[in-house]
């Protein structure tokens, strides 16, 4: 039994890994906007919820975009009103991480949005250099984090965690015309 028990959750824990894709799509009809997505998981605290990971290109509008799209619950006690407006500390303080084991990018000039548009969910977008998405996408590292800290010092950040599916090329099909 207690074999049987290891054997199950090797299994599926080996089952979860290989089922991590990027789900492609043009979200606008007659837009020429491209957009590949991954689901992960954000942690604000205590709370788990989901997230996704959305890279998106128009090709008439370099450059490739990495947004951060947060389920709404999960914010109830993060101080969005710091990424808020054009006086917003989150504006001009550089507050968005991209981790990687091989890379640590930091992030100013992170834009947010919240509302019907983004599904009732908060998102920060931010442009990842063609040098990074590269390392992101084709690096050996199979776990990226993006961290969101907040103005107040000592405050705990909003973390989430992607699994990199091993196979990058939805991304990069969607990705190409913007540069990588």
């Amino acid at each position: 039994m207690k074999y049987t028990a290891l054997f199950l959750t090797a299994m599926f824990s080996t089952a979860s890994l290989a089922t991590t894709h990027w789900v492609t799509g043009s979200p606008y009809p007659g837009n020429p906007l491209k957009t590949a997505t991954l689901q992960g998981e954000a942690q604000f605290g205590e709370q788990r919820d989901n997230a996704w990971l959305v890279l998106s290109c128009r090709p008439d509008s370099p450059p490739a975009l990495l947004t951060l799209r947060v389920a709404g619950a999960l914010l109830a006690d993060f101080p969005l009103d710091d990424f808020e407006g054009p006086d917003a500390i989150g504006e001009h303080t550089p507050r968005v991480q991209v981790l990687s084991h091989e890379q640590v990018q930091t992030h100013s000039q992170a834009w947010t949005a919240s509302g019907a548009w983004q599904e009732s969910n908060f998102t920060w977008t931010i442009t990842p250099t063609v040098q990074a998405l590269n390392q992101w996408l084709h690096g050996k590292d199979h776990i990226l984090r993006v961290v969101i800290s907040q103005a107040a010092a000592g405050k705990p950040p909003l973390t989430a965690r992607f699994t990199l599916p091993d196979e990058p090329r939805q991304a990069e099909q969607v990705l190409r015309p913007c540069g990588p």
